[in-house]
C-alpha cells in the first residue's frame, strides 16, 4: 500500500521537478531548437502529470503480483522512477537528479542485499548504459543530456546484463521511428528537440516488469 500511496503522489512531484509552463531552461547557442511542444501547455501538463501517476500505480501493483518481497519493492521503486523521468522529460525536457540519483543508489543498495541483479552486472550494465549515453550525447551536441546519462545509468543498475543491453535497444529503435514518423509528417522541425527519455524509461520498466 505504500508504493500505491507513493504512485498516486507522483503526479505532484512530477509537476514540481518539471517546474512552471514554458520554463524550459535556457536556450543553448548551439544545439535543438527547445521550443514547447503541444502537451508542454499549461492545460496538458496535468494530464501528461496524472497519466505517469496512474501508469505508476499500475506498475507497482503488477510488481506485487509478479514479484515477492524485496524484488517486488525494488521493481515497484524503480517503475515509479523511470515513470516520473519520463513525464518530467515530456513536460520540461529534463530528467532531474533527484529522481535518477536516489533511484541509482536504491537499485544497487538492493542488488548487493538480494543479488538481483548480481552487484557486478549491475554495476558493469550502469557503465555501459551511462557511457554509450554519454558518447550520444557528445555526438549529438545537445540533443541528449546529463539527465539521459544518469537515466541510463539507472537502466543499467536495474537491468544488469544484459537485459539492460536489450532495453537501451529497444528504447533507441523505438524512439528512432517515432521521431522519424514526426519527422516524415512535418509534426517535427529540423533541428527542433524532441524528448527522448520516455522511450528509454518505458522499453526499461517493460524488461523490468517481464523479470
Amino acid at each position: 500500500m505504500a508504493g500505491v500511496a507513493l504512485a498516486a503522489g507522483l503526479e505532484r512531484a512530477v509537476l514540481a521537478w518539471a517546474g512552471p509552463p514554458g520554463n524550459l531552461g535556457p536556450r543553448p547557442a548551439k544545439g535543438p531548437d527547445m521550443r514547447p511542444l503541444p502537451w508542454q501547455a499549461a492545460a496538458w501538463r496535468p494530464v501528461v502529470a496524472r497519466t505517469a501517476a496512474g501508469a505508476a500505480i499500475v506498475a507497482v501493483l503488477l510488481a506485487g503480483v509478479r514479484f515477492e518481497g524485496f524484488e517486488a519493492i525494488r521493481v515497484g521503486v524503480i517503475g515509479i522512477a523511470l515513470l516520473a523521468c519520463a513525464a518530467t522529460d515530456l513536460l520540461a525536457y529534463r530528467v532531474p537528479d533527484a529522481v535518477t540519483l536516489p533511484a541509482l543508489a536504491f537499485a544497487l543498495v538492493l542488488s548487493a542485499a538480494a543479488g538481483e541483479p548480481e552487484l557486478a552486472s549491475a554495476l558493469m550494465a550502469a557503465a555501459m548504459a551511462g557511457g554509450l549515453l554519454l558518447l550520444a550525447a557528445v555526438l549529438a551536441r545537445g540533443g541528449l543530456g546529463g539527465g539521459d546519462v544518469k537515466l541510463g545509468a539507472l537502466i543499467g543498475a536495474a537491468l544488469g546484463l544484459p537485459m539492460a543491453a536489450f532495453a537501451l535497444a529497444a528504447g533507441i529503435v523505438i524512439g528512432g521511428f517515432v521521431v522519424i514518423g514526426l519527422y516524415a509528417m512535418r509534426w517535427l522541425e529540423k533541428d527542433q528537440a524532441f524528448p527522448f527519455a520516455p522511450f528509454l524509461a518505458l522499453a526499461a520498466l517493460a524488461f523490468l516488469l517481464a523479470g
